[in-house]
């Protein structure tokens, strides 16, 4: 049997004029949706940690914030001895040159890392070292110790270094926690750190705060301060081992080059 073609359905003029109108209001509707679709939230990502630096040794060990296989940051530690001297020292710096840590210039002592307590804002307004910065620094016969996070010996529990690095060409800002232990060994001192975590702001050019681990307000509470994070050495002190930190500073660079 022979079919006849089909004959088009033709809407109304109305029908269509409604069909219209409504694509219309759907796609200012969709417009608006996207147009008030919110920016990315800033979220922090955290990392725990548990990296031991041991005394009595030459170790290189890395910080990767955002885990992309790229070290940002390395904590250093050194140490030397001989039967009538020691030193040991414990450094942190950026895998690249962009990437630079919270700390005061200490003239010819050099950048001496900050040791902030949670809380602290990390920022574009903070101050950052130019080149790799000490942490602690401890060298006999002459018993000088200095650095912010060998807190005249005593050493610091859940301090924090304020990082700043690049992702994909745009600054980000993050912190690391450690705790540092100063002893007596002979007549200088043996240093000895912990990593216990870090973290890192998604947001490119946002502050972070030392000790915050998510979104929520969940900050770390600070412990009671023994130090100031920006309180300095005595300018008597350093002058005493400014030529020791510079020289050990070389060997620390030979170390970070193996």
């Amino acid at each position: 049997m022979k079919h006849s073609p089909r004959t088009p359905f033709r809407l109304s003029d109305s029908l269509n004029h409604h069909l219209n109108m409504y694509v219309m209001a759907a796609s200012a509707a969709g417009v608006g949706m996207l147009a008030l679709t919110p920016p990315a939230e800033a979220k922090i990502v955290y990392t725990p940690a548990h990296v031991v630096l041991k005394k009595d040794t030459n170790i290189v060990r890395s910080i990767d914030l955002n885990h992309d296989g790229v070290k940002d940051f390395i904590l250093i530690h050194s140490h030397a001895a001989s039967f009538n001297f020691s030193r040991s020292g414990l450094f942190v710096e950026g895998k690249i040159a962009s990437n630079h840590v919270m700390g005061v210039n200490h003239g010819g002592a050099g950048y001496f890392a900050s040791a902030l307590v949670a809380g602290a804002k990390i920022g574009p307004s903070a101050r950052f070292s130019v080149n790799h910065d000490l942490m602690a620094f401890g060298q006999s016969p002459s018993s000088l110790l200095s650095g912010y996070w060998a807190n005249s010996g005593k050493g610091v529990t859940n301090r924090y270094l304020g990082l700043r690095f690049l992702i994909n060409g745009k600054f980000h800002y993050g912190w690391a926690r450690l705790n540092v232990a100063i002893a007596q060994q002979g007549q200088g001192h043996s240093i000895t750190a912990t990593l216990t975590g870090y973290a890192y702001e998604t947001i490119a050019n946002k502050p972070i705060i030392a000790g915050k681990r998510h979104d929520a307000d969940d900050t770390e509470q600070p412990k009671t301060a023994s130090v100031n994070p920006l309180e300095p050495t005595s300018l008597g002190r350093l002058a005493q081992g400014a030529s020791g930190l510079q020289a050990w500073r070389r060997e620390e660079q030979l170390i970070t080059a193996q």
